[in-house]
């Protein structure tokens, strides 16, 4: 029968307030006796694994249990993060050999996780490249966009372990009052980049990385037809944290005097501008990127912008 979703402390316990081990955290064991299904996992169906608490540690590596169908061989990318809608912190490879059966095969991360919560993802490389699962629950989260917005899958339970070493014994109780202490930042750099729209695909204007928050983001087009439709979409971490078009906003009541949201200019087939006094904050990376929404004509403009960074 299939094991539920539990820590298997595979060393004794040493000394009373850790524990010197390789703990391994597990959907499915591999003698268990039960027979799994399987199916590859591609990048429109994007699978995970949430364990949400104890594994605050130093990661070992991680095991899906998978198998080559077709005698081609392939890989199972894997990322990790403390949870979902955050940027991916690591990534690694698995490979699976050709002809290779079913079998528990790894990442070697070797990384020092300082979170209480462990948040996986992976997709196949190709349609012989296969990962186990049953209907055994709980429920793991699918996407569809390549992990950037997540749902809940009802029924698969796939077939992955984490192992630990020198992971800690538990929640450190704490009281008294947590003080929120500024950090100051160590540059302001002023960001000024030029596009040149010639497609309907999203072109990448800024990409920044590092840890800090916008001062404010100010986008503009020059008159071309349908410029006022251009789509602007700031990425936070991987994250979309705004998408709309750049010169809409003053139809809707919007004006150059508008706090957060000020639509300097906009016209028909006209040049807008459109500035963003919001705070996106952002740990690892930094996203704007531009996109001709509708129409067949060449747009220009320019993304600006003031980012303040902490490191």
């Amino acid at each position: 029968m299939s094991q539920q979703d539990q820590p298997d402390f595979s060393i004794p316990t040493l000394g009373p307030t850790g524990r010197d081990s390789r703990r391994s955290w597990h959907s499915e064991l591999s003698w268990d006796g039960d027979a799994p299904l399987w199916a590859p996992v591609n990048l429109l169906e994007v699978r995970s694994k949430m364990f949400p608490r104890g594994c605050r540690g130093f990661i070992h590596r991680i095991r899906i249990y998978c198998r080559d169908s077709a005698a081609a061989g392939g890989t199972i990318s894997v990322f990790i993060s403390p949870a979902p809608y955050i940027g991916q912190l690591y990534s690694g490879v698995i490979a699976v050999p050709v002809g290779g059966v079913a079998a528990w095969r790894d990442w070697n991360v070797r990384q020092m996780w300082n979170y209480d919560s462990l948040f996986i993802w992976f997709y196949t490389s190709n349609a012989n490249t296969e990962v186990a699962y049953d209907y055994n629950g709980p429920d793991c989260l699918h996407s569809s966009d390549g992990g950037v917005t997540w749902f809940e899958h009802p029924v698969d339970r796939f077939y992955v372990r984490v192992e630990f070493q020198v992971e800690t014994a538990g929640d450190v109780p704490v009281s008294g009052t947590i003080n929120n202490i500024p950090i100051p930042n160590v540059s302001s750099p002023r960001v000024f980049q030029v596009f040149n729209l010639n497609n309907n695909l999203e072109t990448d204007v800024v990409n920044l990385y590092g840890a800090g928050e916008v001062e404010y983001i100010w986008a503009g087009v020059f008159a071309a037809v349908l410029s006022e439709s251009t789509i602007i979409r700031v990425y936070c971490d991987g994250l979309v944290s705004w998408a709309d078009v750049v010169g809409g906003f003053g139809a809707v009541g919007f004006t150059a005097s508008t706090p957060k949201i000020s639509q300097i200019r906009a016209a028909v087939n006209g040049a807008c501008d459109l500035l963003l006094s919001v705070k996106f904050c952002f740990r690892r990376h930094l996203r704007i990127t531009a996109q001709r929404a509708v129409g067949a004509g060449a747009i220009t403009g320019f993304i600006a912008g003031v980012i303040n960074l902490v490191r």
